[in-house]
């Protein structure tokens, strides 16, 4: 990112004393400001959930640009560059383009008070109507009702992934409450499909409110797997694709959590194929579908990562990386390394912020993780991450003992100094705390590239 973006980043942050504050009126009112270009955008598909968001979108980017279509994404948080949260046919925005959006966006807002996410979205969204596409796959931020994007009003699909506690002190204390915020993406003359939801009544009851059709996984459609296969089947009862049924390659992703994320991708295009929206055969975009789901992978989500510090030729480790902040998606990432380890015992390394349920998130780890070392973020000015000791304490109330440790490199010193240890290592509970992770491993691999370089030249010099 060029300079002048990154120091026009930090002055956007500061235009706001909270991080975050739901409303949809300061970022309505600067999109007024800018002509409206929310108003301009390609056809959107929205995606709202606790859990699974950003696989979601990644596997419903990769399907529609194996069918050969051009797709803008938008998603957030990004994990190494903020560049990442604008994709252009899965590439980052260019540098100009984004300090252009961000300048003009700035310009605009005079100063008023915004949060940083809204008025970045703007900024998106400028970037996005000023270049054709035949999609865009929009993330939420936080909730759906009064987030910052749910401001488009090029909405073909709303899409719900699983919903469950989280950020209680933003969007409400019950799941009921939660499901309710993020449902509200759903628009008129759109299609809602949802993952299986504990409140599926309230997904009903919107789109029976809005006259859309709905699909529902374990009400509408079923994945399961067959011959390492992934079998999407329609039930005879469900709008738009009764009694239809559909096979592709599994995710290269790990989990069940993935298979599911891929059969909620699929669902929502081949309805909105069977709905005429998609501008392209049926028979290339389940080519595409095959692609898609078999490529997609979405950074730090059981991320296999390298290590240096923790290397050992005689014993190398496997490490993955795993953005999980949550208890649901905890589970879910016990589940996959269960299912992935055979039932074997693995370390961990976690940090996590403030405002997270330590106690319930630990909770299906136990029995599983033999040694756990607790860290916080080495970029942690302003006091957003427990410290190790803080989480410690609060591991331990869930049964996982944890282990303080000054940094990652002191956390992975530990562990590599001990050679009882399986060589399975989980990294996890944030996904700031992840995008380090992986920042080390591209400085670390641009090192290596870098002498290996030198050794070129010096060698062909002799």
């Amino acid at each position: 990112m060029s300079s002048v973006s990154e120091r026009l980043l930090e002055r956007l942050r500061s235009l706001h004393p909270r991080k975050i504050d739901l409303s949809l009126e300061r970022c309505a009112r600067l999109l007024r400001t800018l002509d409206s270009p929310q108003r301009s955008l390609p056809p959107a598909i929205h995606i709202a959930g606790t859990n699974g968001k950003g696989s979601t979108l990644a596997c419903i980017e990769a399907s529609l640009l194996a069918a050969g279509l051009s797709v803008q994404a938008y998603t957030s948080p990004h994990l190494c560059r903020f560049n990442e949260r604008m994709r252009f046919d899965a590439q980052p925005i260019a540098d100009a383009p984004l300090a252009a959006c961000l300048e003009r966006t700035a310009l605009a807002n005079a100063s008023q008070r915004i949060t940083f996410f809204e008025i970045t979205t703007a900024a998106a969204f400028l970037a996005f109507a000023a270049e054709e596409a035949d999609f865009l796959v929009l993330e939420t931020g936080l909730g759906g009702r009064l987030d910052a994007t749910n401001l488009v009003q090029t909405t073909c699909a709303a899409v719900l992934t699983p919903v469950d506690l989280d950020h209680a002190q933003f969007l409400g204390n019950d799941i009921r409450a939660i499901t309710r915020e993020k449902v509200a993406i759903a628009k008129p003359h759109s299609l809602l499909v949802s993952a299986t939801q504990p409140c599926r009544d309230l997904v009903l009851e919107q789109a029976r409110d809005l006259e859309i059709p709905c699909l529902l996984q374990a009400r509408d459609f079923d994945a399961g797997s067959e011959a390492d296969r992934l079998v999407l089947r329609f039930q005879p009862h469900a709008p738009l694709l009764a009694g239809q049924e559909f096979s592709f390659p599994p995710p290269s992703a790990l989990g069940q959590h993935q298979r599911d994320n891929a059969a909620l991708a699929a669902a929502t295009l081949l309805a909105l194929h069977e709905q005429g929206k998609i501008a392209c055969s049926r028979e290339v975009l389940v080519q595409g579908l095959s692609r898609g789901i078999a490529a997609f992978a979405q950074p730090a989500r059981l991320q296999r990562l390298s290590l240096p510090s923790l290397e050992q030729p005689d014993r190398p480790w496997e490490v993955r990386l795993d953005g999980a902040h949550n208890p649901h998606a905890a589970r879910a990432v016990a589940r996959a390394l269960h299912e992935h380890w055979h039932g074997e015992p693995y370390c961990m390394i976690i940090a996590m912020m403030h405002g997270k349920d330590v106690r319930a998130f630990v909770e299906p780890f136990v029995g599983k993780v033999v040694r756990a070392v607790a860290c916080e973020s080495a970029d942690n000015e302003t006091g957003s991450f427990l410290t190790a000791q803080e989480l410690a304490a609060r591991a331990r109330e869930g049964g996982l003992n944890l282990t303080p440790a000054a940094s990652r490199l002191a956390a992975c010193s530990m562990l590599a100094e001990d050679p009882t240890l399986p060589r399975r290592l989980l990294v996890v509970g944030s996904l700031y705390f992840a995008g380090e992770w992986l920042a080390e491993e591209r400085r670390s691999a641009e090192r290596c590239s870098a002498e290996r370089r030198s050794a070129e030249r010096w060698a062909d010099l002799e």
